[in-house]
């Protein structure tokens, strides 16, 4: 059987080792991936992630730009992040070619679901 999963995340290195190892599964189909802030602003989070995905061969998979702040409050940036200054504690990609879906991650999240 096989799982069709949308990955959540803030674009740290450790969501970029979890989307290599679900990519890497045969019994998992990585439908989408929606970030938000978190390890670093929602801008790098979907920076890094692009680019790991093109670094995967997976350019296929839409990329949702969420949430770069809290709801109710001022986000307060990391100043102590063991992920590094974008996230990803040094690993070296290239910058991604592609840019992020032309919608957000709910219209994302509808559309896949009605993709069925």
């Amino acid at each position: 059987m096989v799982r069709r999963v949308v990955v959540d995340s803030d674009g740290g290195v450790d969501d970029a080792a979890a989307v290599r190892h679900l990519l890497s599964r045969p019994d998992v189909d990585v439908l989408g991936v929606t970030t938000c802030f978190g390890n670093v602003a929602m801008e790098q989070a979907t920076t890094n992630l692009l680019a790991v995905l093109e670094a995967e061969g997976r350019r296929d998979i839409p990329v949702a730009a969420g949430a770069g702040s809290p709801l109710r409050r001022r986000r307060v940036p990391r100043t102590d992040s063991r992920h590094g200054v974008d996230g990803m504690a040094g690993e070296q990609l290239p910058a991604p070619t592609t840019r992020p879906a032309d919608r957000s991650p709910a219209q994302l999240l509808a559309a896949l679901a009605h993709a069925g």
